[in-house]
């Protein structure tokens, strides 16, 4: 999360409404507690939060899969999150593909671990929330060519 704005309020008032100095366990109640009195109080009022970075980290995503994997997969395009979905085509052992990609530092989540019966289905799940825009790409790219060997070698 990124603020931005006329930070108005002073600090030692949102310091003295939280309670809270560096170390000290906070509980969720504590945290919503706080936020209600800052809200209501108006402290906020002149900032803006936002998240900064996702929006272009999921389109350095879906642009990498559309060069990279364009002629072999179909994908989600999600309007938010940290995630998105990709559908394999048929045949692929995602087993394979995962311990070719894990030679390559590349990692994703088999789409089986997200259904509801964990029936084996040609889906994997790849997060961009953590990752920089340029591993993006170069992640993309090296699983890539693990999909196309896993392909070749099934034909």
């Amino acid at each position: 999360i990124f603020i931005s704005g006329n930070f108005r309020t002073r600090v030692d008032i949102i310091r003295n409404e939280l309670d809270i100095a560096p170390g000290d366990r906070v509980s969720p109640k504590r945290i919503l507690e706080a936020q209600k009195n800052l809200r209501d109080m108006g402290a906020l009022n002149s900032v803006r939060l936002k998240t900064v970075g996702l929006k272009e980290k999921r389109d350095a995503m879906l642009a990498a899969l559309a060069k990279e994997m364009g002629d072999l997969c179909s994908w989600s395009h999600p309007p938010g999150g940290l995630f998105i979905w990709v559908t394999l085509p048929d045949g692929v052992d995602t087993d394979e593909l995962e311990a070719l990609a894990a030679e390559r530092d590349v990692s994703f989540a088999h789409g089986w671990e997200f259904h509801i019966h964990a029936r084996r289905e040609p889906f994997i799940r790849l997060a961009f929330g953590w990752s920089t825009v340029p591993d993006i790409h170069e992640g993309i790219a090296r699983l890539a060519r693990c999909l196309e060997q896993v392909v070749a070698e099934a034909a």
